[in-house]
C-alpha cells in the first residue's frame, strides 16, 4: 500500500515538529474499492458511487492490529454491502479519513481482481489488508 499525499505531509510535519502541526488519526477509517489506481492524490480511480448500493466501509482505529515490523494487517473482517446492482472489475482499495470524498490515506492494489456482481458481497478477511510504512 502506498501512503497518499496528505497523509505523508502531515506525518512529516507532525514527526519533525513542524509549527502548528499536530496530526490526529481519525475517529473512523473508511475503505472504498475501484477499478483502478488510487494514485497520489486518491482521486478518479473507479470507486462505483452511485451503482448499487455502494458505500465505503467504516473501520474504527482498533480495526488494526498494532504495528510490527513496520506493518500492521486488518484485524477485524472489513465487509461491504450486498451490491444492488454490478459494481465491476474491482482492482484497488483505498483508505480515507471520511464516508464520502475526504483526505485520502493510501491504497493499493488488491491481490486478485474481483467482479462484483449485483447480489455480490465484497469483504476482506482479518489479515487481508496490509499496511507498510516503509
Amino acid at each position: 500500500m502506498s501512503f497518499g499525499n496528505y497523509l505523508e505531509n502531515e506525518l512529516l510535519d507532525h514527526v519533525f515538529g513542524m509549527a502548528g502541526s499536530n496530526y490526529t488519526s481519525p475517529a473512523t477509517i473508511y475503505c472504498g474499492i475501484g477499478t483502478s489506481t488510487c494514485g497520489e492524490a486518491g482521486t478518479a480511480w473507479g470507486e462505483p458511487w452511485g451503482i448499487g448500493t455502494y458505500a465505503r466501509v467504516a473501520i474504527t482505529p482498533n480495526g488494526f492490529g498494532a504495528a510490527t515490523a513496520g506493518t500492521v494487517l486488518n484485524a477485524t473482517t472489513v465487509q461491504f454491502v450486498e451490491a444492488g446492482a454490478a459494481w465491476g472489475s474491482m482492482t484497488h482499495f483505498g483508505l480515507y479519513d471520511a464516508a464520502t470524498i475526504g483526505n485520502f490515506l493510501g491504497g493499493g492494489t488488491l491481490t486478485t481482481m474481483r467482479y462484483i456482481d449485483s447480489g455480490d458481497t465484497a469483504r476482506f478477511a482479518v489479515s487481508d489488508m496490509t499496511v507498510t510504512l516503509e
